[in-house]
């Protein structure tokens, strides 16, 4: 299957304004047959389309019940996050005439606004989306505020859908070929203007030295990626890394509580990932994931894996996020080797058989343990383990030591010591440890 575009999708959230838009009205209870206003609507209410995860064009509904008013003028708006406000659409062509026109299927035409960001919707289902609004300045004689029926309310997604394996200069090809035109190409660099939906049995492939850049800071876009996709960014060779590669991720706000959960599978190697936004809730990971050295950073937010199943494997990893933020590590079998938190609050973790290795938290940096268990702090240096260490919801922090005792003795070669007695203490002279420490032996004791 081709990679296709700009296909069809139905809209997720309705919700409607009322009395002079300062309440809200009872949700639609499904986006085929509701009202589009009151009976009695009056200046400043508005009904809101709402698409949770990506910004979209093209609103289609099906009117089965023409608004009936002397007169009504509706102004089409959307939210502008540069500004905080509601703006009129640009060039937005309202095909139902307000409403009014009879029964049958319309459009209302607009392309994709620059600056449009998530905002809140109310009631069921009450969650962010890429909303747009009409709302109504100026109305008199109305009897009857429409409604739609017989089909979903519909819109264009602006997504370049991946079914198949792609490279960045196939990816260029396949627009160019459709006359998308949203795919633009100098040397290795790449600038995608849409979404990016991966498919089931997808591939994208950022190869070494390439550079993909997905909208800017003034025109966000989404990377949706689904179960059995593989997005790689860098090539591995013979069990370490060549060349890298560059992901530049301009994302919505993602601040809504609907999830952006990136499934499949996710590779990074020695390679640059930048997200600008998405808190986290965009990407929500919930990938099998290697990423090994590798830079990963997040101007405002953090970065984040979801509890499950996946394996999770980070290895001489640094992240920079958000002063504020974290690392969460919510999955389960997570492998984590030598990573530098280099901006951040330290490492939140509530998943199980969860091992850290090799990491300097410093004098600031958090470990935080919450609804998880069996998990490992190995070889890790914190400047006050009393500090910054905290256990939540009943977890108690373990401190794993791996003693490897070796002898010079009469300036003869280092011999090892089998099995050696050890008696360990912890700073206030509490005994955690008195036994043989056998060959290769770990210990775990309480800290």
């Amino acid at each position: 299957m081709a990679t296709t575009f700009d296909a069809s999708g139905n809209i997720h959230a309705i919700c409607r304004r009322i009395n002079g838009g300062t309440a809200w009205a009872a949700n639609p209870a499904n986006t085929t047959t509701f009202d589009y206003f009151d009976d009695k609507e009056q200046v400043g209410d508005f009904v809101c389309f709402g698409e949770f995860h990506r910004p979209w064009r093209n609103l289609r509904i099906r009117i089965g019940t023409p608004l009936v008013a002397t007169s009504i003028t509706i102004v089409w708006e959307f939210w502008h996050r540069p500004t905080s406000a509601w703006v009129a659409i640009p060039g937005v062509v309202d095909g139902s005439n307000a409403f009014r026109n009879a029964p049958g299927l319309y459009t209302i035409a607009f392309n994709v606004p620059d600056g449009w960001d998530t905002l809140w919707g109310q009631g069921s289902p009450g969650r962010q989306a890429f909303y747009i609004r009409a709302r109504i300045t100026a109305v008199s004689g109305i009897t009857e505020g429409g409604a739609n029926s017989t089909s979903a309310v519909t819109m264009n997604t602006w997504t370049l859908f991946l079914n198949n394996s792609r490279t960045l200069s196939q990816l260029r090809a396949d627009s160019d070929a459709g006359g998308w035109g949203v795919v633009t190409q100098l040397g290795n660099y790449y600038l995608v203007s849409a979404n990016i939906h991966l498919g089931p049995s997808s591939t994208l492939t950022i190869g070494a030295g390439e550079i993909l850049q997905v909208s800017s800071v003034i025109a966000p876009r989404t990377i949706l990626k689904d179960t059995g996709s593989i997005l790689t960014i860098g090539t591995l060779s013979g069990g370490d890394t060549s060349g890298g590669g560059t992901l530049l991720y301009y994302n919505s706000d993602g601040s809504s509580n609907s999830y952006n959960v990136w499934a499949g599978v996710l590779n990074i190697y020695n390679s640059y990932f930048y997200k600008h936004q998405g808190w986290f809730r965009d990407p929500s990971m919930a990938t099998t994931t290697d990423i090994r050295n590798s830079l990963l950073e997040d101007a405002t937010s953090v970065f984040y894996w979801m509890p499950g199943t996946n394996t999770v494997n980070l290895r001489n990893v640094i992240f920079s996020y958000a002063t504020s933020g974290r690392l969460y590590l919510y999955g389960s079998n997570t492998t984590v080797n030598n990573i530098t938190i280099a901006r951040g609050t330290g490492i939140y973790c509530g998943g199980s058989n969860v091992v850290l290795a090799n990491i300097d938290f410093g004098t600031t940096k958090m470990f935080t343990s919450v609804n998880s268990t069996s998990n490992s702090l190995l070889d890790c240096i914190m400047g006050n383990f009393d500090t910054q260490i905290e256990a939540l919801a009943g977890n108690t922090n373990l401190v794993r030591y791996t003693i490897s005792l070796r002898a010079h003795i009469d300036g003869d070669a280092e011999t090892a010591i089998a099995s050696p007695h050890v008696i360990v203490r912890n700073r206030v002279g509490t005994e955690l440890f008195n036994g043989v420490w056998s060959t290769n032996l770990i210990a775990t004791v309480l800290s």
